[in-house]
């Protein structure tokens, strides 16, 4: 009789590795550090966007409301001139000339006065305005409506198809007329920024309702 050979099994077992308790602690404190990085770095990066954003809209929101303010005043207005402001004086665009310029004179009656002068500064390039009996000057030029205002002419008195007018007053003639304002600005566009500039334009037109012929 032949005995079988004896079989023998051995159970294999696979290594098992693992971090140690100091290696746990080094990888939570890299993730930590990289994590208050990010979030650092998204916090400034939210800063400068507040600041540029803010910057513009404190601008764009002071002008709107300065030609807010004009068109409601050429709404209600007698007459209008355009011309020029300068050393006090409002100088209507010449007759036969393009009626355009940096300055706008509105009558709220048939009278000279009272009268609004809205006017813009070239050399500092602030929109300015003043009222009957003020006077103009380099301490006090006005009431600033708006600032860093580049175009000149900004003015203009144009007919009902778009075409700019050559008499100083069409309302004499029995005709309306219409202003179109365009306000070119430039300013930086962040704080100390100063070779970053900001470009934008403002623009828009208006009648007097009820003028009187």
């Amino acid at each position: 009789m032949k005995l079988l050979p004896s079989i023998q099994i051995q159970s294999r077992r696979t290594p098992v590795s693992a971090f140690t308790l100091v290696e746990i602690m080094m990888a939570m404190f890299v993730f930590v550090i990289f994590t208050v990085a990010g979030m650092v770095a998204v916090q400034i990066f939210v800063l400068r966007i507040n600041n540029f954003t803010t910057d513009k809209l404190l601008a764009a929101g002071g002008s709107s409301k300065a030609m807010d303010q004009i068109c409601n005043q050429i709404r209600g207005a007698q007459f209008v001139w355009v011309g020029t402001f300068t050393n006090n004086n409002f100088t209507p665009a010449a007759n036969g000339s393009s009626q355009q310029g940096t300055a706008l004179q509105v009558f709220s009656t048939t009278n000279m006065t009272p009268y609004t002068i809205y006017y813009l500064d070239p050399a500092t390039a602030n929109l300015y305005s003043i009222t009957n009996g003020q006077t103009a000057t380099a301490a006090n030029p006005g009431t600033l409506l708006s600032s860093w205002i580049t175009n000149n002419p900004c003015f203009w008195s144009e007919n009902f198809q778009g075409n700019i007018n050559t008499t100083t007053n069409p309302f004499a003639a029995g005709e309306n007329c219409t202003i179109r304002m365009v306000w070119n600005f430039r300013q930086y566009a962040a704080p100390n920024a100063n070779l970053a500039y900001e470009f934008y334009t403002f623009q828009t037109r208006v009648t007097p309702r009820a003028p009187n012929f």
